[in-house]
C-alpha cells in the first residue's frame, strides 16, 4: 500500500461520524485508495460502507479526521473535480434526456461532450438509440447503466461506486468490469462497493471488509483468494 497523500488518489485519516452523539457509524476509520488500483469495499448491511463513500464524497461531515483526494481536502473545488462518486439509487433527472444528462455532467467538470463517444457507450451498454429518450421512460438496470457511462466518459482520477452496478443485465456487467479494468489501467484509483464477491475476485486489486463501523481487514485480493478458497468464504469465516 502507498503512504504520502501526493500518492494516493484516496486518503482517509482517523475519520469518525455520527447521526447522533450517543451512535457512531464510522469509528476512527483509516483507508487509502492507490492510484491505478481497485479497492472493493464489503461488508453487512449497515456496516457504514455507503456512509463512508458519501464521507468521502464530502456529502456528510465528518465527526473527526481528515478525507483528501488526490493531496486535496475532500470539500475543495480541487478534490471534487478530480473525483466522481456514483450512488447506490437510480435516481436521475426524469426531465433530461439521456444526452442531455451527460452533457450536463461533463458541464459540471469544465469537459466538452463527446456526441459520438456517449453514442458508442449507450451502444456498449446495449441502450443503441436511446440517448435522445427523456429517462423518466429508462428502465432501473438503464439508469445504472448511465450512471456508469458518466463515469466512463469524465474519466475521474479516482472513481467511487456504491453498488451501482447492481441491476444491471450480465453483458453490461461484463463491459463494466473491462471498462473498470481500464480504467485503472490509466492510473486511476478505484473504490467499488458491491456484494458481488465473485466480480471483486476478477477485477478487485485489495479488499476492505467493514463491520459496525470499523475496517476488519485491508488485504490484496488475491492473498485472501489464496488463504480462503474465495472471498464469500474469507467473508464468512471473518463474520461467523
Amino acid at each position: 500500500m502507498t503512504t504520502g497523500n501526493e500518492e494516493q488518489a484516496l486518503n482517509i485519516q482517523g475519520l469518525s461520524f455520527g447521526y447522533t452523539k450517543a451512535h457512531e457509524v464510522i469509528k476512527d476509520l483509516s483507508l487509502s485508495v492507490g492510484f491505478g488500483k481497485i479497492t472493493g469495499l464489503i461488508g453487512p448491511n449497515g456496516s457504514g460502507k455507503s456512509t463512508l463513500i458519501r464521507l468521502a464524497g464530502d456529502l456528510l461531515k465528518p465527526r473527526a479526521g481528515e478525507v483528501s483526494i488526490c493531496g486535496a481536502p475532500s470539500n475543495t473545488k480541487e478534490a471534487k473535480n478530480q473525483s466522481i462518486l456514483l450512488a447506490s439509487n437510480d435516481y436521475l433527472p426524469e426531465f433530461l434526456t439521456g444526452l442531455e444528462y451527460l452533457r450536463f455532467i461533463h458541464h459540471m467538470y469544465g469537459m466538452e461532450c463527446d456526441v459520438h463517444e456517449v453514442q458508442r457507450l449507450f451502444s456498449r451498454y446495449q441502450m443503441e438509440h436511446r440517448w435522445d429518450d427523456l429517462m423518466e421512460d429508462y428502465s432501473h438496470g438503464m439508469r445504472k447503466k448511465v450512471q456508469l457511462i458518466a463515469a466512463l466518459l469524465v474519466s475521474r482520477p479516482l472513481t467511487m461506486i456504491d453498488e451501482t452496478p447492481n441491476g444491471i443485465d450480465i453483458e453490461a456487467l461484463i463491459n463494466f468490469e473491462i471498462d473498470i479494468r481500464n480504467m485503472a489501467r490509466k492510473n486511476h484509483g478505484v473504490l467499488l462497493c458491491t456484494h458481488d464477491f465473485s466480480m471483486l475476485e476478477r477485477i478487485a486489486d485489495f479488499i476492505v471488509l467493514m463491520s459496525h463501523g470499523e475496517i476488519l481487514v485491508h488485504e490484496e485480493s488475491q492473498a485472501l483468494v489464496q488463504a480462503h478458497g474465495s472471498i464469500d468464504a474469507f467473508v464468512k469465516a471473518q463474520l461467523s
